[in-house]
């Protein structure tokens, strides 16, 4: 069996670390920071995906190593890559209110709308009512640049719903990012209340 250094290639794996700068007689003491790394997953309801490991960043055993505490993980709701620093993970924060206040739908804090999904499972929507104008403004829940589809979707549903309760009297509906259609044409979708609007 060769002793010889091997390169072994691995798929990207996503994962939580502290990092910090030491030396050879302290990397026993910054081992013991991975509590603190299991404790923040604990807190995020996040699971570790693998074992925990030390990645070695710089090595320079004269002087100092930059090195991180790490344990994988999975972020099975996102595609997308997120991070933080170091620093971000033993930071402290003032106590907010409970209540946030969305100033308008451009808001810094909603504007990234995928992100905001993936992190607190929050599908941000923008809808206007003009009442004079009996039109409705919604957010693309209705795409009317491609043929409706067979059933509703969920959001489809919800919106209905929501103008059902309001009372609202809706003839124009106008995606942010599509043509106008007839509400009606968005209510044939939902064959049990265009049977009920017909009997009345």
């Amino acid at each position: 069996m060769s002793s010889a250094p091997e390169i072994e290639t691995r798929a990207e794996q996503p994962y939580v670390a502290i990092r910090a700068k030491v030396t050879m007689d302290e990397i026993a003491a910054f081992a013991r920071r991975f509590g603190e790394v299991f404790g923040w997953l604990d807190r995020q309801g996040l699971a570790p995906a693998g074992p925990p490991f030390f990645k070695y960043n710089v090595i320079d055993m004269a002087r100092e190593l930059e090195m991180e505490a790490g344990v994988p993980v999975a972020l099975e709701r996102s595609r997308h890559e997120h991070w933080t620093t170091p620093e971000m993970l033993d930071a402290t924060f003032d106590p907010v209110e409970d209540i946030v206040h969305i100033l308008n739908p451009f808001d810094p804090l909603v504007i990234q709308r995928r992100r905001l999904a993936s992190f607190f499972g929050y599908q941000h929507r923008f809808e206007a009512y003009l009442p004079k104008e009996k039109i409705l403004i919604e957010s693309d829940i209705v795409n009317t640049n491609n043929p409706m589809p067979a059933m509703p979707t969920r959001d489809m549903t919800t919106l209905r719903n929501n103008v059902r309760a309001l009372g609202l009297d809706v003839q124009t509906l106008v995606p942010i990012h599509g043509k106008p259609i007839p509400w009606s044409d968005f209510t044939k979708l939902f064959p049990a209340q265009a049977r009920q609007t017909a009997a009345n």
